[in-house]
C-alpha cells in the first residue's frame, strides 16, 4: 500500500487529514478512491492502515484503522554526522542512508569543507528534509530520518559523544582501529559517526576526536569518496547489529 506520514499520534477510528503534495500525489497522481487504503505513519513509528474516506484537490481524509507490523525500522540508531560535501552530494547521501536505515543526519563545518559553513543549509535544508521523506516512504520506513541544520566541527564532536558508541572515520593510519574491531562485542544501541568532506579530515581534527573520546576507526586500505564512505559505514554497523 502506498505510505504517508502524519505528525500526529495515531489510533483506530481516528480521521487524520492528509494535505499539500501528499494529498495531490493521493488524488491525482495515484488516482485513489474513497473506500481505498493506504498506510500511515506517525511520530512513533507504528505503521497502521488508513481507509480513504473523502478527497478533493488539495486534502485527503482516512480513518486510522489496526496497527500494522513494524518491518522498516532497524534496531540499532545511527546518527551520520557528514563533512559538507561540494555541489549536491549531501543530497544522494540522505537518499541513499535513508533507505539503508539511518536514524539522522547532521552536516557539519570541517577544516577542509569547500562549502561556507553561513552559506550552507539554509535553503537548502527544506530540499534536504523533503529528499528524506521521500526516500522514507519509497523504502517503507516507520519514521522519516530527521535531517538537522549544519553544525560546527566542536558542536558534532559533542553530539557524537552522547551515542554509545562515537566513530570517526578517519584516512590516518596513526591511532586508527578497523571498523570491525570498533563494533565487536558491542551492543550495538545507538551510534554515531563523523565522516568528512573532500580531502577527509585535518590532523589536529582527529586530535581533538581522539582526546574527545571518539574511536577512530578505518573504513579499509582503500580510500572512499565523501559520498562513498556514509553509506560503506552505515552498511557495516547495520550488519554487525544484525540487520542483514
Amino acid at each position: 500500500m502506498p505510505r504517508f506520514f502524519v505528525d500526529q499520534s495515531l489510533f483506530p477510528g481516528q480521521t487524520v487529514t492528509i494535505s499539500g503534495e501528499d494529498a495531490h500525489h493521493i488524488s491525482r497522481a495515484l488516482r485513489m478512491r474513497k473506500g481505498e487504503t493506504v498506510t500511515l505513519c506517525g511520530p512513533e513509528g507504528i505503521p497502521h492502515e488508513g481507509v480513504l474516506t473523502s478527497l478533493d484537490r488539495s486534502t485527503v481524509q482516512a480513518e486510522v484503522g489496526q496497527p500494522l507490523p513494524v518491518t522498516g525500522e532497524p534496531n540499532v540508531a545511527v546518527t551520520l554526522l557528514v563533512g559538507l560535501p561540494k555541489q549536491d552530494k549531501l543530497a544522494l547521501i540522505i537518499q541513499k542512508a535513508v533507505e539503508l536505515g539511518v536514524a539522522e543526519i547532521i552536516p557539519f563545518s570541517s577544516a577542509r569543507s569547500i562549502v561556507r559553513l553561513e552559506d550552507a543549509g539554509r535553503e537548502k535544508l527544506p530540499r534536504w528534509q523533503k529528499i528524506a521523506k521521500e526516500a522514507a516512504m519509497q523504502c517503507e520506513r516507520g519514521k522519516i530520518p530527521a535531517v538537522r541544520p549544519v553544525v560546527p566541527f566542536a558542536q558534532a564532536l559533542s553530539i557524537a559523544l552522547q551515542a554509545e558508541t562515537p566513530l570517526f572515520c578517519y584516512e590516518g593510519t596513526e591511532g586508527t582501529v578497523p571498523l570491525k574491531s570498533a563494533l565487536n562485542g558491542r551492543a550495538l544501541t545507538t551510534v554515531a559517526a563523523l565522516i568528512g568532506p573532500e580531502g577527509g579530515f585535518a590532523p589536529e581534527e582527529a586530535e581533538a576526536a581522539r582526546k574527545a573520546g571518539l574511536s577512530l576507526v578505518s573504513l579499509g586500505s582503500r580510500i572512499l569518496r565523501c559520498e562513498t564512505a556514509p553509506l560503506c559505514l552505515l552498511s557495516a554497523v547495520l550488519y554487525a547489529a544484525g540487520e542483514f
